[in-house]
C-alpha cells in the first residue's frame, strides 16, 4: 500500500493531480489507508491512527493538491510498518474486540504476502495468543498469569482442542516467543503462514 502511495503522490508539473481519474484514485487510496491503519491500531488514541485520520480529514480541503496528502499518509504508513517490523508494536490487539480478530489476521496475511516476515509474525502471533486466551475464558479456564504452554495443556486436558491442534499451537507459541524477543532468524515466512492458518481454524471453530 505504501508503494502505491509513492506512485500516486507524484503530480503534474505544477505539483497537483494530473486529472480527475488521478484525483479519484488518490481519494480511494486515502480511504483504504485510513481503514488499514484503524485495523492495525485498534485504539483510537494510537498516534499513528490519530495522525492518519487527521491527514485524511484534511485531504478533502486540499482539492487539486490531494496527492500531497497521499504522500504524507504514505510516509506515516512506512513508519508504522517499520515499527511493526522492528518489534516496537507488540500489543496491537490487546484492546481489540473479538470481532476484529479476523480483520487483524487479514492484515497479518497482507504483510505476509508482501514478504514482511517480521511485521507479519508479530501481528499474526499476537492474534493467535489473543484467540487462544479468549477460547480458554469461553470454556471457563482462567488465563490470567498463565503461560501459553500451560494454557495449551489445560485446553487439551479439558478436550477443548485435540492433541494434534495442541502440537500446532505449541509451534505457534514458539514463533510468538521469537517474535516478541526480536529473534527474527528463528522463524520463517512459512512458520508465520502456519500461525495464520491455525489461528483462522481456531477462530472459526471456537469464536465464530
Amino acid at each position: 500500500m505504501a508503494q502505491t502511495g509513492l506512485r500516486l503522490q507524484v503530480g503534474s508539473e505544477y505539483g497537483q493531480v494530473r486529472d480527475q481519474a488521478h484525483a479519484a484514485e488518490c481519494q480511494g487510496w486515502i480511504a483504504a489507508a485510513e481503514h488499514a491503519v484503524a485495523l492495525a491500531c485498534p485504539l483510537p488514541s494510537n498516534r499513528y491512527r490519530v495522525g492518519v485520520e487527521r491527514l485524511a480529514t484534511g485531504a478533502t480541503a486540499q482539492g487539486y493538491a490531494v496527492n500531497d496528502a497521499v504522500g504524507e499518509i504514505a510516509a506515516v504508513l512506512r513508519q508504522l510498518i517499520a515499527d511493526i517490523d522492528g518489534g516496537l508494536i507488540t500489543n496491537v490487539v490487546d484492546q481489540a474486540r473479538a470481532e476484529t480478530l479476523d480483520d487483524l489476521l487479514d492484515a497479518a496475511a497482507e504483510y505476509h504476502s508482501d514478504g514482511r516476515k517480521d511485521g507479519s509474525g508479530i501481528l499474526a502471533t499476537a492474534v493467535f495468543e489473543d484467540t487462544l486466551r479468549r477460547i480458554a475464558r469461553k470454556n471457563g479456564i482462567v488465563d490470567k498469569g498463565v503461560k501459553t504452554d500451560t494454557l495449551i495443556t489445560q485446553l487439551t486436558q479439558n478436550e477443548v482442542i485435540t492433541a494434534i491442534i495442541a502440537k500446532r499451537c505449541r509451534a505457534a507459541a514458539g514463533v510468538r516467543n521469537s517474535a516478541l524477543h526480536g529473534q527474527w532468524d528463528e522463524f520463517s515466512l512459512d512458520d508465520v503462514n502456519s500461525v495464520i492458518v491455525l489461528t483462522r481454524e481456531l477462530l472459526n471453530a471456537h469464536l465464530s
